[in-house]
């Protein structure tokens, strides 16, 4: 790996490299395996990143991408959370 690309994070929906704070981060809870949108840095857990793009989004529910990296079954309503927090 490059260092340009040491520090980036990959989105999940369009697999482009960018800055961690040009994503929604979802992760989930190790120990109770709760899903959180943007944590903060003191949760610990499988954790993924997808652009603050709509389209990102629904192809990573499309191909159920988040559900295979967090090893965790994830329903729509984090979908629909995901876009309410997209259009604050």
């Amino acid at each position: 790996m490059t260092d340009e690309r040491k520090f980036l994070r990959k989105c999940i929906g369009c697999g482009e490299y960018k800055e961690k704070k040009e994503f929604i981060k979802i992760t989930a809870e190790s120990k109770t395996g709760e899903i959180f949108i943007n944590p903060l840095t003191n949760i610990y857990g499988r954790s993924c990143y997808i652009c603050k793009d709509e389209k990102c989004i629904n192809t990573a529910f499309k191909k159920d991408k988040i559900s295979k990296i967090l090893k965790k079954r994830v329903d729509v309503e984090l979908k629909n959370k995901i876009i309410v927090l997209l259009h604050k």
